[in-house]
């Protein structure tokens, strides 16, 4: 009698999981596929003098060509893809005299992740339903048009050339 039971559970199993099987092709035959979806913020900040015109971006498919206001701002996509954990790029026109840092992270670590500087971003969207966030930072030129060249050694070069007179005299005395 116990075989019996045994028997037919696993003959109800069977029938529950062909069921849902069958349930999951779609009317042309193919097993449905499970989307992910992500919310992809690309993000611009300025700092200094805004540039005459919009800033441009060049993201991967399906994002596309788009701008930022001039001043900075944000642009949010949604992206709803079957494949889990796809890497996005997203590129920043480069402007004259403007240089460009990015980051990427997820919002919850955005702190944690320097920028470094670049004007590609790319970012991997591994978490369904957290927004990811691609972050742009210019520095503006200066007001005059450039940027001043700070010579490291011309700063320091004097301090060196009195240490080594330093060093030179106590090993002089040291021998005599």
């Amino acid at each position: 009698m116990r075989a019996l039971y045994i028997g037919l559970l696993f003959a109800l199993i069977v029938g529950l999981l062909a069921n849902f099987h069958e349930a999951n092709i779609s009317q042309h035959g193919h097993a449905q596929q499970l989307s992910f979806t992500y919310a992809l913020v690309v993000r611009k900040n300025l700092e200094g003098t805004a540039p005459e015109s919009d800033w441009g971006f060049i993201g991967s498919d399906p994002i596309g060509a788009f701008t930022i206001d001039k001043g900075g701002g944000e642009k949010t996509f949604t992206i709803t893809t079957e494949q889990y954990g796809e890497t996005y790029t997203i590129t920043e026109m480069t402007k004259s005299s403007y240089i460009a840092y990015g980051r990427a992270e997820i919002e919850e670590h955005l702190d944690d992740v320097e920028f470094t500087k670049t004007h590609v971003v790319e970012i991997k969207l591994a978490t369904p339903y957290v927004t990811h966030i691609a972050e742009f930072r210019n520095l503006a030129p200066p007001v005059g048009g450039y940027y001043k060249h700070v010579d490291r050694l011309a700063i320091v070069a004097p301090y060196l050339a009195i240490a080594t007179i330093a060093l030179a005299f106590v090993l002089i005395r040291k021998r005599f």
